[in-house]
């Protein structure tokens, strides 16, 4: 890049019209975007990224996926003229600064992991909401299960944190302190209090009678049991798994809510 600059001013007299452009950057593999949580995220940091938008991710799916380029190109004036150039920075950056600024200019995925908590960063760090970047594809589930896993026990804490925080408002009478976000929470892990309104409308559970969010497959009652309300739903997302019968090939609901069969004790008779 010095020498092209140096035989351009050398060529022109040193009235730079072109400047060399670093553009040389080729890359096999794309940054992945991925969020968790039914909640869209809108990050603005221009000029590159003016309205950043993470999508929301429905309960009915695993996650949502947004992709960045590998290299992101930045755009730089010379001094005194109207000419410009292009810079091309690792996207890795861009993504750590997108999602986390206190982490930035890492390209290290770990560091979306580390604990951020003791930084003035906690309202910007979407790492602790469920959202991440990655170079995994979606297609490599194996892999995906993995983070997925990690951003989810993170996330989890994070709104176990934030209801921690709305109940101490609560009980001190600051109930106009307690945020938006810390309201989802509780949607989120499916907590009451006297505090919270659902931002879902919720019906009676047809099965147990618990109030419960209007459209779900299944929930947990109070026992930690799953109650399971819509059967084939359940069965494609495969939270319940049934046997199949000898028969034929396809699956049997009844067999699945048979209550298990007691062991008979010795010198027991069969009735």
């Amino acid at each position: 890049m010095k020498a092209a600059t140096q035989q351009m001013a050398s060529t022109n007299h040193d009235e730079k019209r072109i400047l060399a452009q670093d553009d040389a950057h080729t890359a096999d593999y794309k940054i992945y975007v991925y969020n968790i949580l039914d909640r869209e995220w809108v990050v603005n940091q221009p000029p590159a990224f003016p309205n950043f938008r993470v999508l929301p991710c429905p309960r009915s799916q695993k996650f949502t996926v947004t992709e960045l380029p590998p290299f992101i190109k930045e755009v730089y004036n010379q001094v005194g003229t109207f000419d410009h150039f292009y810079k091309m920075v690792d996207g890795r950056k861009y993504a750590s600064q997108l999602l986390n600024p206190a982490s930035f200019p890492s390209t290290n995925w770990e560091n979306q992991i580390m604990d951020w908590q003791s930084e003035d960063q906690f309202g910007n760090n979407l790492n602790l909401l469920g959202v991440w970047w990655s170079l995994t594809p979606p297609s490599d589930i194996a892999r995906l299960e993995e983070e997925i896993g990690i951003f989810k026990r993170i996330a989890q804490k994070t709104m176990e944190g934030m209801i921690a925080t709305a109940e101490q408002l609560a009980a001190a009478g600051k109930r106009n302190e307690i945020t938006p976000l810390m309201h989802f929470a509780m949607d989120y892990l499916g907590k009451q209090a006297p505090w919270h309104m659902a931002m879902h409308h919720m019906v009676a559970c047809p099965n147990c009678g618990d109030p419960v969010k209007e459209g779900i497959a299944y929930h947990k009652n109070e026992f930690g049991e799953k109650c399971i309300i819509d059967m084939e739903r359940c069965i494609a997302l495969g939270i319940v798994k049934t046997r199949r019968r000898a028969s034929d090939d396809e699956f049997d609901d009844e067999e699945l809510l048979k209550p298990a069969k007691k062991k008979k004790n010795a010198g027991e008779q069969a009735i």
